[in-house]
C-alpha cells in the first residue's frame, strides 16, 4: 500500500476497485500483529495509521470510532500545509469550508502557527487577527473522494458512526500549518497520545471489520 499505486488508482477512476483491497490485508496484517505500527490518538479526534511518510509524500489510514480518539485542539478549524486527497472506506462524514478574513479589530479568531516535533505540536499564537465563517458543508460517503488544498480552512463535522479513510498528502514547501483558537489564547503544545499495541490491534481490527462488511 504506497502512495504512487493509490495515486494512480484515483487518476485513472480506479479508487473503488484498488483502494479497500489495498487498505484491508494491510490492516489485517496491523490486526494480527505482522506489522508494527503504533496508531495514533489524533488531537483533532480521530485515530492515525501512519502507512507511510517518504519525502514529501504521505499514506495514513485515519478511522473516527467512539472512546478512541482525542480532541485537545482549541479548535477544529485548520489549513494544512500539504494538499490532501482522502477516500472514504465505509461511513460517511463531513467536511466543513471555513472562510477567513483578516479583521484586527472585531475578530472572532487568532491564527496559531503550528509546529509538529515528534508528538509533540506548538501552537504559536500569532498576531493575525480574523473573523471566521463556515461555509459550504459537503457529505462523502463510502467511496467517495474528496480533495482539500494546502492552506484551505476546514473542519470535519464528527461523524455520527464509525468512519474509516484513506489519506494522501503532498507537501507543499510554501504552506504552514495553521489553526484557528480564542483570541486570547496563548501559545501552548498538544500532545499526542499513542495507542498500546493491544489498542492498535483492536483498532485495525474494527477497521478491517468495516471493509470486509462493505466489500
Amino acid at each position: 500500500m504506497n502512495y504512487a499505486s493509490i495515486k494512480d488508482a484515483i487518476d485513472h477512476g480506479a479508487a473503488a476497485e484498488v483502494v479497500p483491497g489495498l487498505a484491508l490485508p494491510m490492516m489485517r496484517e496491523i490486526a494480527s500483529g505482522g506489522r508494527a505500527m503504533t496508531a495514533v490518538k489524533h488531537p483533532l479526534g480521530f485515530l492515525c495509521f501512519p502507512v507511510l511518510r517518504r519525502g514529501g509524500h504521505g499514506v495514513c489510514v485515519h478511522l473516527w470510532t467512539s472512546g478512541v480518539g482525542q480532541t485537545l485542539m482549541t479548535s477544529q478549524m485548520h489549513a494544512h500545509s500539504w494538499n490532501l486527497t482522502s477516500y472514504v472506506l465505509y461511513g460517511s462524514l463531513r467536511n466543513q469550508h471555513i472562510s477567513v478574513n483578516d479583521e484586527p479589530r472585531s475578530p472572532t479568531h487568532r491564527v496559531f502557527e503550528v509546529r509538529s516535533h515528534g508528538d509533540v505540536d506548538e501552537l504559536r499564537a500569532t498576531p493575525r487577527l480574523v473573523v471566521s465563517r463556515p461555509e459550504a458543508d459537503h457529505g462523502y460517503s463510502a467511496g467517495a473522494l474528496y480533495l482539500l488544498p494546502a492552506g484551505e480552512f476546514h473542519a470535519t463535522v464528527a461523524p455520527e458512526g464509525d468512519v474509516a479513510t484513506v489519506v494522501l498528502s503532498q507537501s507543499c514547501p510554501q504552506a504552514a500549518d495553521l489553526a484557528l483558537g480564542p483570541v486570547d489564547t496563548p501559545s501552548h503544545t498538544v500532545t499526542r497520545a499513542r495507542c498500546d499495541a493491544a489498542e492498535t490491534a483492536r483498532a485495525a481490527r474494527l477497521v478491517a471489520d468495516g471493509l470486509a462488511a462493505a466489500a
